[in-house]
């Protein structure tokens, strides 16, 4: 969470941070304050972990909650059997 702290006193407004959603939810948990500093001024994407190879998709609302501006989902069907 080092580069975290470090982009919250960054100047630089067009900076963008993509976290996988264990990232988000242990900054979440454990520095919740860091993340809504970071959210005023940069852009976070979040996205599903890679352990998620039956395209599930984790709970997107708590990263909407705290004003994640981009959260990626899986949105992948299987092809109907003809």
């Amino acid at each position: 969470m080092k580069h975290l702290h470090e982009s919250v006193d960054s100047p630089e407004a067009e900076m963008i941070h993509s976290l996988k959603e264990a990232k988000i939810e242990k900054v979440a948990k454990k520095q919740p304050h860091l993340l809504l500093k970071l959210l005023e001024s940069k852009l976070i994407r979040t996205y599903p972990g890679n352990l998620r190879i039956d395209s599930s998709n984790y709970d997107p609302v708590m990263c909407w909650n705290y004003g994640c501006q981009i959260v990626a989902l899986n949105y992948q069907t299987s092809d109907a059997i003809e």
